[in-house]
């Protein structure tokens, strides 16, 4: 069946803030917020990549519905045990249903399930690359519970039609790929301070002069938990105060 108006309307409204929207961080967010109402769903998640070697890693990963724990969860104990990783091809975008692929004994016997999809209430996905010319720049997980079913043929050809706009946004921005040097696309920081992924979206904030307040809100995270974020970066930087945090990131600008 076609897609109703009303749907069609959301997903030009969408795809224009894809391409207008300035900074890709917050593109993926208006699209995980948009992909609520277009794709009913409990958790989901976009995250960025590059490829080493011809071996994609995935980084950065945003959600607002799963907390910064159970994403860092994933990323250091699950992607590689994750069953639907097969599936991305580095050379073509991939929209895929994970129950085209695999039955529900599979799926129910898998560790990936039991140990972290299972305990946040997911059972069904949704997902795809973002892939341009053969580069892939990330994905994007959605979650389903058993209780609300499987995605549906519609479901899938919404999240095909947007994939094919990320794909195009990202190849206009990022020609020869995503920078290979920290999770903000522009600073070694990260790496330079071996930063953990959720250190660095803290770290960016505090050089944009946010407030441990505003970092809560703009992460979905606790204020504690922020202040346990700031003071791992503090201790990986040596300082103990953002004066001092913030006089070290520039005379480092400075001198590289």
């Amino acid at each position: 069946m076609p897609l109703q108006d009303n749907v069609w309307r959301k997903i030009d409204y969408l795809v224009n803030l894809i391409y207008s929207t300035i900074d890709i961080n917050d593109m993926r967010k208006i699209v995980l917020a948009s992909l609520e109402d277009l794709i009913p769903h409990q958790k989901s998640f976009f995250d960025l990549c590059i490829t080493e070697s011809n071996i994609p890693h995935f980084f950065y990963p945003l959600s607002l519905n799963i907390d910064s724990m159970n994403l860092d969860d994933y990323y250091d104990k699950y992607q590689q045990l994750d069953y639907t990783t097969w599936m991305f091809n580095t050379n073509d975008p991939v929209v895929y249903r994970d129950s085209t692929w695999i039955n529900d004994a599979t799926r129910e016997n898998s560790v990936i399930y039991n140990s972290w999809m299972k305990p946040m209430g997911a059972y069904y996905s949704l997902g795809c690359t973002i892939v341009s010319n053969s580069i892939m720049y990330g994905s994007i997980t959605i979650f389903r519970s058993k209780e609300a079913g499987d995605f549906s043929d519609d479901d899938l050809d919404i999240l095909t039609i947007i994939n094919k706009h990320l794909n195009k946004r990202f190849g206009l921005q990022y020609p020869k790929g995503l920078p290979k040097n920290g999770t903000n696309l522009e600073d070694g920081l990260r790496e330079k301070y071996f930063l953990s992924q959720r250190e660095d979206e803290v770290l960016q904030l505090i050089i944009k002069g946010n407030s441990n307040s505003e970092i809560s809100k703009k992460l979905y995270i606790s204020e504690n938990t922020v202040k346990k974020h700031v003071n791992n970066i503090y201790s990986k930087i040596g300082v103990n105060t953002r004066t001092k945090l913030l006089h070290v990131l520039k005379q480092g600008a400075i001198n590289n």
